[in-house]
């Protein structure tokens, strides 16, 4: 393990409920589900088979709470009060012309749900970082010697540089070393 590694989020952060960490995310209309990993197939379904469009997805901290969210909510009012309408082929005959729906953050109910969204993920990553701040049950081993580090990430970090950045700092650099591509396509140092 490297002592500088990202923050190790947990899958279901905080324990949330089993519905929570459930894998699959259903479709806000029908029976439908998808796994999390596919979130892709599940919105090329909902434009496909049901005409909606959700804008900007890539910009939602947490995609699943929001399919649900917006699941119970078009199931409480028709979705022609959260959504445009967007009329496809105008100008052909009626039976040929369809209407497609855009969710997006231009209606306020779908701006102040994806603020939560992040407002909520961000409290996750701040609590996780406090945990590891505090968690003693840290072990690592020295990127440069063969030293093993036990305690919590911050004591580590400053044992690790304490006894190694002099070290480093102070190493005379390595002589300048040249590489000539030869027509063997093996590199060879002058």
């Amino acid at each position: 393990t490297c002592i500088l590694e990202p923050l190790s989020l947990p899958e279901s952060p905080g324990g949330g409920a089993a519905v929570e960490s459930c894998p699959y995310v259903p479709c806000i209309f029908c029976k439908e589900c998808y796994l999390l990993a596919e979130q892709n197939q599940l919105l090329k379904h909902m434009i496909i088979e049901h005409k909606l469009v959700i804008a900007d997805m890539k910009l939602v901290a947490d995609f699943r709470r929001y399919i649900l969210y917006w699941k119970k909510r078009f199931a409480e009012q028709p979705i022609t009060d959260f959504c445009s309408v967007i009329k496809t082929n105008s100008e052909a005959p009626l039976e040929e012309q369809d209407n497609y729906f855009l969710l997006c953050d231009v209606l306020p109910e779908d701006r102040l749900l994806r603020e939560q969204l992040q407002q909520k993920r961000l409290r996750e990553i701040l609590e996780q970082q406090q945990r590891e701040r505090y968690d003693i049950s840290f072990h690592s081993m020295c990127m440069f010697c063969d030293q093993e580090f036990t305690g919590n990430r911050y004591s580590s970090t400053i044992r690790l540089i304490s006894s190694n950045c002099s070290a480093i700092l102070n190493s005379p650099a390595p002589p300048y070393q040249s590489f000539n591509y030869s027509s063997t396509t093996s590199y060879t140092t002058q």
